[in-house]
C-alpha cells in the first residue's frame, strides 16, 4: 500500500554551491511577506504535507506552514542555549494570520542550514 503523503525534496536544494534568493543580501532588509513568498519559490529542502522547508541562502533555510507554530522557534532557542544539542540559530519567526488553517495562522521559522 502506498503511502498517502510522501516527502518532496528538491536536489538543487541540498548543492551546497547553489544559486539561492538570499545569497549575498541581509537578511534585515527582507520583509516577512518577502520571506512568505519565498515558501513558494525557493528550493524545497523537504516538503512533507502542507510543511516545506526551503532554502533561502547558502547558510539559511525557512521552515513554514500551517502546524508551524511560535513554541517551535521557541524550542530551538532553548535548545541552543541551554544544552549541547547542536540545532540550528533561529534568525527570524513570524506568523500570517490564515483562516484556512487549522490554528489560524501559517508560520515560518528562519533558521541556520545544517547539512546533513
Amino acid at each position: 500500500m502506498e503511502p498517502m503523503i510522501s516527502p518532496v525534496s528538491d536536489p538543487h536544494s541540498r548543492d551546497l554551491e547553489g544559486d539561492f534568493p538570499l545569497d549575498g543580501r541581509n537578511l534585515d532588509s527582507v520583509t516577512d511577506e518577502a520571506l512568505a513568498g519565498f515558501l513558494e519559490s525557493a528550493p524545497v529542502l523537504h516538503k512533507l504535507g502542507a510543511t516545506k522547508v526551503v532554502r533561502l541562502s547558502r547558510h539559511l533555510v525557512m521552515k513554514g506552514g500551517g502546524s508551524v507554530l511560535p513554541c517551535e522557534a521557541e524550542t530551538l532557542n532553548f535548545v541552543a542555549s541551554k544544552t549541547g544539542i547542536r540545532a540550528p540559530r533561529v534568525h527570524r519567526a513570524f506568523q500570517v494570520e490564515d483562516e484556512t488553517q487549522y490554528f489560524g495562522t501559517k508560520g515560518y521559522i528562519v533558521m541556520d542550514f545544517i547539512a546533513g
